[in-house]
């Protein structure tokens, strides 16, 4: 799939592997734990939930009301909910409690790190010098 203004909706899952590395060298999405001040010094520990902190980035860079933070916050909840299944069984609480404690996090701290405003779309992709067939590999 290729940037096509208007005909692909913007979201995480429409974006080829090379758009979501390039996202990620643009500093865009870092995955779990916040980019900026004294929030950046917080990270959970291992790997379980990066997918889906890096889908949750996405969507705050995307940005919008506070409607589409909630929606994106909750998403991100569902999300994380999904990767717990992964765990054996007696992890899983463990996970869960990891899940809902980092949900809790980005409604109290998080409204700093959204980008509230107009949605942002396939322009404002190319517009931080993404070009297409180029490789992000970093």
């Amino acid at each position: 799939m290729s940037i096509a203004y208007g005909v692909t909706p913007f979201r995480w899952r429409a974006l080829l592997h090379r758009e979501k590395l390039f996202l990620e060298a643009k500093g865009i999405v870092n995955g779990c734990g916040s980019r900026k001040g004294w929030r950046r010094f917080i990270r959970p520990p291992g790997k379980l939930f990066t997918a889906s902190c890096k889908h949750h980035d996405f969507n705050y860079w995307l940005g919008g009301t506070e409607a589409d933070r909630k929606w994106s916050d909750d998403a991100f909840l569902t999300r994380m909910l999904v990767d717990v299944q992964r765990l054996s069984y007696l992890n899983r609480w463990h996970g869960k409690l990891r899940a809902y404690t980092f949900h809790l996090a980005v409604r109290t701290f998080g409204r700093g790190a959204f980008e509230h405003g107009e949605q942002k779309g396939w322009k404002d992709l190319t517009d931080l010098g993404y070009k297409p067939g180029m490789s992000y590999e970093y």
